[in-house]
């Protein structure tokens, strides 16, 4: 197993590489997500959105939020690997049952969460178009904005279903990988990411909804967790739960892939330097 140090070494490489490689889907996906709030139908299909998004926005629109997404996701990714390692020698997982993987992965992922979930909404916010938002244009002005208009809060809404979503989702994740990676290799990162974000999508969506949730100054949509899910369900049916998903498969294949390959090399080859 690698050191700590190792690992977060690697956690690093791991996030700048994979984020910035799957941006463009990234926000293809988080527009999805959110478009049915606003009542919109401008991403309805990929080649649609891709067309959209280059009318409006040119080639720089792909990479809108992928500023504040690798401000959020270099610190999760700093503790997601070296958290999981730590779990992982805690609960003796190296030389035990699959269950304690799965233990140390969700234990990891929910110290992840909690601590990096403002930076997730505020890239959440970050990634939606002019016509959507013009008030979160910028990281500071994002946060600035919710604290000013929302309150201290207003940086964990839609913690709620996250904090039970995404740990099971990290857990699965790393359950699946050492189940699967002995015979498939790094196809296997790309298995276990696209069976645990199909368990775990619904939650994604209620995420990203309630993050949005009456943000500039606007009346409230949901009335909480309960009732987003009736209205998402009343709006769109089941289907309205996985808002997105056939960009998000896109995007799991070569970002879980990559995920773990910059991380397994990099600490090989800090192991062997």
């Amino acid at each position: 197993m690698p050191s700590y140090f190792d690992s977060f070494i690697a956690s690093g490489f791991s996030a700048i590489i994979t984020k910035s490689t799957v941006a463009p889907l990234e926000r293809i996906k988080i527009l999805k997500q959110t478009q049915n709030y606003y009542n919109q139908s401008n991403y309805r299909t990929l080649p649609g959105s891709i067309k959209f998004i280059y009318k409006n926005e040119g080639l720089r629109g792909f990479y809108r939020g992928n500023y504040s997404n690798l401000i959020r996701i270099f610190p999760a990714y700093l503790l997601k690997f070296p958290a999981n390692e730590f779990y992982r020698n805690l609960y003796n997982a190296n030389e035990s049952t699959p269950e304690r993987i799965l233990l140390a992965g969700i234990s990891a992922g929910s110290i992840q969460i909690t601590l990096t979930y403002p930076l997730d909404i505020i890239r959440t916010r970050m990634t939606l178009d002019h016509y959507m938002t013009t008030n979160y244009n910028s990281y500071f002005k994002c946060a600035r904005n919710m604290f000013l208009n929302e309150g201290m809060l207003a940086l964990y809404k839609g913690y709620p279903i996250t904090g039970f979503t995404y740990p099971i989702y990290v857990g699965l994740q790393f359950f699946l990988y050492e189940m699967f990676r002995s015979d498939y290799s790094y196809f296997g990162g790309a298995f276990a990411g696209i069976i645990a974000q199909t368990l775990m999508y619904p939650g994604d969506v209620m995420r990203k909804q309630l993050q949005i949730n009456g943000i500039d100054n606007t009346k409230k949509k949901y009335n909480g967790l309960i009732d987003c899910i009736k209205k998402i369900y009343k709006e769109c049916g089941f289907r309205g739960f996985y808002t997105g998903y056939g960009v998000n498969v896109l995007k799991a294949v070569p970002e879980t892939m990559i995920q773990f390959i910059i991380y397994d090399k990099v600490t090989s080859f800090l192991r062997t330097r």
